[in-house]
């Protein structure tokens, strides 16, 4: 999969791509088209322990998309192509060929529930790990779309808060070899978030938690992702612990509520 984010500010896309065995894989390529429609796209990285800049380049080639990968190990100044790529664009009625997997009984439709679109409501503690328990609400919506016949997914939502409001994604990769999901978010304004994600899987209940470490104010803490469906309904919630995961403290609670084709909103894009 390949997830590509534009910055309105910058007026760069930001490209991270990733496998369903190896997750996302950093650092991403940042850049912007020109004039001409060719869009150009680098990033520092290494290839077998030797330091390379990576260029990704999107241009047309008879009308199609075709995209070219290449590295330079002198600062940009020669490079060698090593990966091209051609698109002839399908009917809307193919299946592809994901589809043709049989992942029954894996974990990998964990996140079912949550496909589709949806009304939300937010609850955020204002001040968390202060001992404040000053609790503020916050209204939104969000689209979850399924990608790799369900084994990934890409929630956008926004989100809108007094004073303020947030444009924010969540990506979801299933791990076949580990029967573990990856969950990666960012915002519009900020990006893919560069800390780890949070791993974790569904029980036999049908409630999946999900850890990772990262740091909140200056303190380390483990963040957990809770999932489950209450009333029929997907509910999540975010909890911190500052003690090894002995105690937590949840700070964040969303409620989705789906909504009909009538009250979906329009895309702003």
């Amino acid at each position: 999969m390949t997830l590509r984010l534009y910055d309105a500010r910058t007026r760069n896309w930001t490209l991270w791509w990733g496998t369903r065995k190896l997750a996302v894989a950093p650092p991403p390529e940042v850049g912007r088209f020109d004039s001409n429609g060719t869009g150009t796209f680098y990033a520092y990285d290494s290839w077998r322990g030797t330091p390379v800049i990576t260029r990704f380049q999107w241009t047309k080639v008879s009308g199609n998309p075709h995209f070219e990968q290449a590295y330079s190990t002198d600062h940009g100044k020669t490079w060698e192509t090593n990966w091209t790529t051609d698109y002839v664009r399908v009917p809307a009625t193919d299946k592809g060929v994901w589809n043709a997997v049989d992942y029954a009984h894996d974990g990998h439709s964990g996140f079912d529930f949550l496909l589709g679109t949806w009304k939300t409501h937010y609850m955020r503690m204002r001040r968390p790990l202060t001992g404040d328990r000053d609790w503020y609400a916050c209204e939104g919506t969000s689209t979850v779309r399924p990608f790799w016949g369900g084994s990934g997914d890409l929630e956008d939502g926004e989100i809108n808060c007094p004073g303020h409001s947030i444009r924010g994604i969540t990506l979801r990769i299933y791990s076949p070899a580990t029967r573990d999901w990856m969950l990666y978010w960012g915002t519009q304004k900020g990006g893919l978030a560069q800390g780890l994600p949070q791993v974790g899987r569904f029980d036999a209940r049908g409630v999946g938690e999900f850890f990772a470490p990262d740091v909140f104010d200056g303190k380390s803490v483990i963040v957990r992702y809770r999932w489950e469906v209450r009333n029929g309904n997907p509910h999540y919630e975010q909890a911190f612990s500052t003690d090894g995961g002995k105690t937590w403290e949840t700070n964040w609670r969303t409620d989705y509520t789906r909504l009909t084709a009538i009250e979906r909103p329009t895309s702003r894009h």
